[in-house]
């Protein structure tokens, strides 16, 4: 059974979200995901093409964003490219088998980032990091098929143009095929100059984060990803620095950000306190008020000018 509430009630509610201070808006994903177990989180579609009705529809949808258009707040759609539902249209009739990245038997990624960007790794080991599946009811996506590749760039373009999206916030970026991804992005940037795009990179280290987004590094690959959702800000960063009364976790987030001269633009990142992976930002600081008051606001006090809780400054 499925709980919670539809594209709607967050409609009635964005008079108060603004009284927050709210100015963008990131949700879990809005497709179809019509599976028997456990996909009410949204990363399984099972339809790119429609919007789960469940939520409202296309309809809500579309209203949900020109009502924040209207209140000058914009919309971040959740992007998936590395997996479907194993429901899905296209895997029940797959058009061909190189639509999947195809295994002897059940393998499942083994979700370390760094086989992907070592330059000494084994081959099998970056193999199973990419085109492991994230879980046996996600198939995962071979996006080194052209026409598979196609489909998703097409729809990229279709919800874009058809829901006044203004942003694209990419799931599990460090699984995708990488090359896909630049192509990818070039194309919606080439079409729509304006959108705001973020890869989720929870990896290790600032130097692995900025592997995945534009960067100064002299390394085969460059990504041109603009920016991604900043786990190395979060977890060496403005968690130790609220916790850690001694001091100390300033300093491991004043070290973090001193190794902003890896990326090419810092601002691009997403700063955030918590996301839907994780423990609310108020129990992780023992829900005391004062350490989430500074937690909220502590990035600005101290001279990081950056994306803060999902919304980027200009």
């Amino acid at each position: 059974m499925r709980h919670g509430g539809d594209l709607q009630g967050i409609i009635n509610h964005l008079d108060y979200l603004q009284r927050l201070g709210v100015t963008t808006l990131w949700m879990t994903p809005v497709l179809l995901n019509d599976m028997a177990d456990r996909t009410e989180h949204g990363y399984a579609f099972t339809d790119h093409y429609t919007i789960d009705p469940r939520l409202g529809g296309a309809g809500q949808y579309l209203r949900l964003s020109d009502s924040l258009h209207r209140r000058g707040m914009k919309l971040i759609q959740d992007a998936v490219y590395n997996h479907v539902g194993l429901y899905h249209l296209f895997i029940q009739d797959l058009p061909e088998k190189s639509w999947l990245h195809q295994w002897p038997q059940y393998t499942q990624t083994n979700y370390r980032d760094q086989p992907i960007l070592d330059p000494h790794a084994a081959l099998g080991d970056k193999k199973l990091s990419s085109d492991g599946w994230f879980t046996p009811q996600m198939p995962d996506l071979n996006q080194g098929n052209a026409d598979l590749a196609e489909f998703l760039i097409q729809h990229a373009l279709w919800c874009v143009e058809t829901f006044g999206v203004d942003g694209w916030r990419i799931d599990t970026y460090i699984y995708n095929d990488l090359d896909f991804m630049n192509r990818c992005n070039k194309e919606l940037q080439e079409e729509y100059p304006h959108i705001t795009m973020f890869g989720e990179a929870w990896v290790h280290g600032t130097a692995n984060q900025a592997y995945f987004t534009r960067n100064h590094l002299e390394v085969p690959y460059k990504s041109n990803l603009p920016g991604v959702v900043d786990f190395q800000c979060n977890f060496s960063g403005i968690v130790p620095a609220v916790k850690d009364t001694t001091g100390a976790g300033v300093n491991d987030l004043y070290n973090t950000l001193s190794n902003d001269f890896l990326y090419e633009d810092p601002t691009r990142n997403v700063v955030f306190l918590d996301n839907h992976d994780m423990s609310r930002f108020f129990s992780q600081t023992g829900e005391d008020l004062a350490r989430k008051r500074w937690g909220c606001c502590g990035c600005s006090r101290r001279g990081v000018y950056r994306s803060c809780i999902m919304v980027r400054r200009s």
